[in-house]
Parts: C-alpha cells; structure tokens; sequence
C-alpha cells in the first residue's frame, strides 16, 4: 500500500508550484545566462566580490556579475532538465566554445577555492554550471565538498544529486551519444537554483550568452507531458529492469536501473498534472494499472533470459 506520509512527501513540491503561479511553477522557463554570470555571487547582496584576479584586483562585483536566478519554484527532490544553446568565452583573445565548455583541454577549478561559502568547482572553461540554494544566504555556512568534473566520463552522466552551495556542470544537458537528457535532482533545503557560467577568476571580461530552456517535473513524468498516467506506466513497464537508464524510459531517481522503487515514486504521483487538475482514473484503477505493469515487467524479464 502506498502511504499517505509518502504521497505527501514527493508531492509538497508540486503543490508548492500551483501555489506560487505558473510563472514560477512546474513547467519550463527560458533564460538567458551572460558569459558574466559568476556562481560565486549566487544569493549574495549588491556590493560583494568574489573571483579576484591573481594580484588581486578585478574581483567580480554584485549584481553586475551575479549568476541569474532560474524562476521556478524549487523544492527538495524536485527534478530539472536543461537545454542549452549558445556560446561563451572566457578572453576576447580566445574562440567561443558551447555549452560543454572548452572541453579539448584542461579543466580548472577556481582561483580562490571554495567562496562566500560555496564550493570549488572543476570543470572546463566556458561551461554552463549551476548551484543550488536554500532561503539564506551562502556565506552564512561552510561550504561543502567540490565536485570534479574534470574527465569526460564524470559529465555523461543520466543523473546527478548535488548538494545545497555545490556548483554542478550542467553543459548541454544531454548524455551519451544518444543525446539523452539528463536530471538534475534539488537537494535537501533547495528553495533557489541559479545558472553561470564557468571560469578560474574574473568573470567580467567574459564575452557571450548562451540561452537556456529550463524545465521541472512532476516525479514519473517520464514523457514529460506535464501529467503521470498510464502513458508513463507503460514506458515504465517496456523498460524495468534497464540499467543504466535515463528519465524518459522510467528511471526517476539516482540509480542507474529501473526498479520497484521507480513504480513506487511514478505510484505516488500517479494522475497529477502540471495544469493543476486531477486524473479521473479513479485509485482502484491506478492500482491494477501499477500491477499490470508489474506483470509485463516480468513477462520482459523472463523473455530476456
């Protein structure tokens, strides 16, 4: 049986987007993120510094090099996709790479490390980054550990879970040569998300844009239709067992297969929308749904032995 106390833990987020409105509730949101953006100003008043040059001087300065701040409700769990398109560049003396950054050579982290209390960062030049943010601001705690994107194979990845002040590349937003589309999931006390660009210091020279679509979900919308019915369910059933595997085939949280835990969260959202209705199945229907699927997922299973 599914519990109440789980139904209303994966579904506050939702009710949190319908109350603040569609303009920042679940759905998708165009932005567009200057080569300027320094995630090291991100939640930080007007008038603070970050990223100084070598000597010293030319520290980036709020809101002028601030990163921008993505408008749509975020909630611990909640899922977000990306598409990005765009170019930047860290030197007017240098060519402008996309999204995925300089990628062809070396990765940098920060000149100054961990700031105002969020934490290093590798990754290429150039690359879209993000960082997500409680209700305070940053420089208030210490900040956590630093993430290394520094290897290819440590940015293909179907999904990641980054923790509250822990920058996080984002690229394209795609993984694998199949272009599938990676999840990012809000950590615990994520009430902000904020998007830059990345650089080892002074972000105020940068030159370019990049234009970002940015969408949240409701978890077990693997089509991304803005509901979970029994078009998810199938897509859940035709792929359990799968691993690794992205969002769209069923897969909803941070491991790499899709399992009885995946039915579970599609379960506990299951007839929700991004349109603030309800499904007419009735919940009777939801479960012989959910025990259908069960049933093909097994009949796959065994076919595939």
């Amino acid at each position: 049986m599914i519990s109440m106390r789980n139904v209303a833990r994966r579904s506050y987020w939702f009710w949190v987007g319908l109350l603040v409105g569609s303009a920042q509730g679940l759905g998708a949101v165009g932005v567009t993120v200057p080569a300027t953006a320094d995630p090291y100003l991100a939640g930080m008043p007007g008038g603070s510094t970050a990223s100084a040059a070598p000597d010293g001087s030319t520290p980036d300065t709020a809101p002028a090099e601030s990163p921008v701040l993505v408008p749509l409700a975020v909630a611990p769990g909640m899922p977000f996709f990306f598409r990005a398109s765009g170019s930047v560049t860290y030197s007017a003396l240098q060519t402008p790479t996309g999204p995925e950054g300089n990628a062809g050579v070396p990765t940098f982290t920060h000149l100054e490390g961990a700031q105002n209390g969020i934490a290093d960062l590798n990754s290429p030049l150039n690359a879209l980054v993000g960082v997500f943010l409680g209700s305070s601001r940053p420089d208030i705690s210490a900040p956590p550990p630093g993430l290394d994107f520094s290897l290819p194979a440590t940015r293909d990845f179907l999904s990641l879970a980054p923790a509250l002040k822990q920058p996080f590349f984002i690229g394209d937003g795609l993984a694998g040569p199949a272009h599938q589309a990676q999840v990012f999931f809000a950590p615990s006390g994520a009430t902000r998300l904020f998007l830059g660009t990345w650089d080892e210091y002074t972000w105020a020279d940068n030159r370019g844009t990049f234009g970002i679509e940015t969408d949240s979900a409701l978890i077990g919308d693997a089509n991304l239709d803005g509901r979970v019915d029994f078009t998810d369910l199938l897509i859940l059933a035709q792929h359990y067992g799968d691993s690794p595997a992205p969002w769209r085939q069923g897969n909803f949280n941070t491991d790499p297969t899709i399992d009885f835990s995946d039915l579970l969260l599609l379960a506990e959202d299951y007839g929700q929308s991004t349109a603030a209705t309800q499904s007419e199945v009735p919940e009777p229907f939801c479960i012989a749904a959910l025990a259908a699927a069960a049933t093909l997922s097994r009949r796959r299973l065994r076919q595939s032995r």
